[in-house]
């Protein structure tokens, strides 16, 4: 694996944590003053750390991934910490008909086949014949309000847990595009869903989701990243597809329990978990893994890259016949995932750069946007067959026309920036 080293920056956002659970219940003779004392040092210990956390996990497992996702709630009871300052909750939903439930996860300190942990049925998100529509917005969106009402913490991470295939739905393209499969309903959520979903976890909690997460592939888009802004700070995803066992959740379980809790800690160590279990001998390698996770900084994104971004598509744009040739060229060699619609920003931009050097407006674009990229990219980790990745893909077809979508902003709000017209006019 190769990581870039999580960079050392303080985080400004809090978010949701876990009303009536992680409870002391005091030793015999222990009176209220001793109960308060023992609930003041936990809280002390919690924020010396940088805060308690609530971690949500949306599991559409009504799939062919559904053994995968009895293992990872395995995983994820072994791994939570007993100290109570994380709480993990998963939304399930099998292939069962009527399996459906909120699971409070508990501590388990043995990986095996049996969930210990409690089974929750609240009916604002649960319908009363158990039986949820995993692949709906509106589903994920009753979750996420359901938390921010009943498990406040100082932090929040959301996550899709799931299969995923990248930016658009439907549309040209060899796959349908999207995350979040529900094979019972037929319904999954598009790259719209998450302003909808951010959106309403910021009203009901009153602030900003820390981090959201997918535990899907193909994710790790600057788009993405982007379609977020204003109701999350971080994006945990892949450039690449996912294995099957996913998230390393034992590892990065446990990682936090012992480490700090800022926003950038948790984010890099699931970035760092998840790479180490697929090296060689790590705890899900099968000795032939690809694998790519990156943490994001949505803020230093938007803040940053994005206007770096413009420049550069100007600074191309101004004599676009005397550069078609070197973008062109630097594209064809650009690391490409699974997805060859898209290509590794950062990569593209350390082989445009040499081709371009006497072109003094051009260059000096590129070494602002390379910058700001580095700058929003806070972890990343790669198997040695991707040794261009550097965290995020940007939409950079090759061939045929540009995706509709894409210049649609109520589809891809990405597209109220100028990076479509630079696709376009390579054409």
């Amino acid at each position: 694996m190769n990581f870039k080293p999580a960079a050392l920056v303080a985080s400004t956002s809090l978010v949701l944590g876990l009303a009536g659970c992680g409870h002391i219940a005091p030793a015999a003779g222990v009176g209220a003053t001793s109960q308060n004392m023992v609930a003041a040092a936990k809280a002390h210990r919690a924020a010396q750390k940088g805060g308690s956390w609530t971690i949500l996990i949306h599991m559409a497992a009504e799939n062919n991934l559904y053994n995968f996702g009895l293992e990872d709630i395995n995983e994820m009871e072994a791994g939570i910490p007993t100290d109570g300052s994380v709480k993990v909750f998963v939304l399930f939903d099998g292939v069962k008909e009527g399996d459906s439930c909120i699971y409070n996860i508990k501590h388990d300190a043995g990986m095996n086949t049996n969930i210990i942990s409690e089974k929750l049925l609240p009916t604002d998100v649960i319908p009363s014949n158990h039986e949820i529509d995993s692949g709906s917005a509106d589903q994920m969106i009753k979750f996420v309000q359901w938390a921010a009402k009943n498990a406040p913490a100082d932090h929040t991470m959301a996550a899709v847990w799931d299969h995923g295939s990248g930016l658009f739905n439907g549309n040209p393209n060899p796959i349908t595009k999207g995350f979040g499969w529900d094979d019972g309903s037929g319904n999954n959520m598009h790259t719209s869903d998450l302003t909808k979903i951010g959106g309403a976890f910021k009203a009901a909690a009153g602030k900003s989701m820390d981090a959201f997460g997918f535990d899907c592939c193909l994710m790790s888009h600057s788009e993405i990243a982007y379609q977020m802004a204003g109701n999350v700070d971080y994006l945990v995803a892949s450039e690449e597809l996912e294995p099957g066992k996913g998230w390393d959740y034992a590892g990065w379980l446990k990682a936090v329990g012992t480490g700090d809790h800022t926003p950038v800690a948790v984010t890099s160590a699931l970035v760092d978990s998840y790479a180490a279990s697929y090296q060689p001998g790590g705890s899900q390698s099968s000795g032939r893994d690809s694998a790519t996770l990156a943490a994001t900084d949505i803020n230093a994104l938007v803040a940053n890259v994005v206007p770096a971004l413009n420049e550069f598509v100007a600074a191309a744009s101004s004599d676009l016949a005397g550069n078609k040739a070197a973008i062109n060229a630097a594209r064809a060699k650009t690391q490409v995932f699974y997805n060859r619609d898209c290509a590794d920003l950062g990569n593209f931009l350390t082989n445009l750069k040499p081709a371009v050097s006497k072109n003094a407006a051009l260059s000096a674009s590129i070494s602002k946007l390379q910058s700001a990229y580095a700058s929003a990219i806070v972890r990343e980790g790669h198997t040695k067959n991707f040794p261009g990745a550097t965290g995020n893909v940007i939409y950079f077809p090759t061939g045929g026309a540009v995706n509709s979508a894409y210049t649609d902003a109520s589809k891809i709000a990405f597209a109220k920036e100028s990076w479509k017209d630079l696709l376009k006019a390579l054409k």
